[in-house]
């Protein structure tokens, strides 16, 4: 699969700071969550007991939104002003980069994931083999650095602004977020539900 000539878009939507692994929903997987009729009402990471877990031990790491999934506003226990809905990202540099492509669903298309963890420790960080992207373009000169053969697990924020990136916020706010914020703060506002606010400016 790749971009090829689908739409591109600069956004992408948080589904929460663990690692998006589909699953059955244990450790470090992506699980869903149904209510009594079998409906599914939260698509989410839970990264109690990963390894990649960086920050408070056994924080589980909801988002907000995912692949056909979303919460409602009552569910963002942390505060719609303190969590993170969209993100700010770059499009793939070529047709077989499927970055920004907003229709695919996937992380590093239309999804952001572990952000403040692994290899996603803050925005725009552009390493050889940083984000687990499937059919990226590896090119760190460019500022999009990933690893293509690594599955879609995790990537964090992009933009062309040398010093941040554009979020907006569950309470319709958008905030620039710089580099320089710390790997705890950055993974904080990007989980729904740890009750725990981000401490420094961001």
């Amino acid at each position: 699969m790749a971009g090829g000539n689908w739409a591109r878009g600069n956004y992408a939507a948080n589904a929460g700071n663990g690692m998006f692994w589909l699953g059955s929903g244990s450790s470090g997987e992506h699980a869903l969550i149904r209510d009594a009729s079998g409906l599914i009402v939260e698509s989410t990471n839970n990264i109690v007991g990963y390894n990649y877990a960086v920050g408070p031990p056994g924080v589980p790491g909801m988002g907000v939104m995912s692949a056909n999934s979303s919460v409602a506003v009552e569910h963002i226990v942390d505060g719609a002003s303190n969590t993170a809905l969209i993100d700010e990202i770059r499009v793939g540099w070529n047709a077989n980069d499927i970055r920004g492509t907003w229709a695919m669903g996937l992380v590093g298309a239309s999804i952001i994931s572990a952000s403040g963890r692994g290899d996603s420790p803050g925005p725009n960080i552009s390493h050889h083999h940083y984000d687990d992207i499937d059919n990226c373009q590896d090119d760190p000169k460019r500022g999009m650095g990933c690893c293509p053969g690594c599955g879609s697990w995790q990537v964090t924020a992009k933009s062309m602004h040398t010093v941040g990136v554009h979020v907006c916020f569950a309470d319709g706010s958008v905030r620039f977020v710089s580099n320089n914020i710390s790997q705890r703060d950055y993974q904080l506002i990007h989980g729904r539900a740890d009750a725990l606010i981000p401490s420094g400016e961001y």
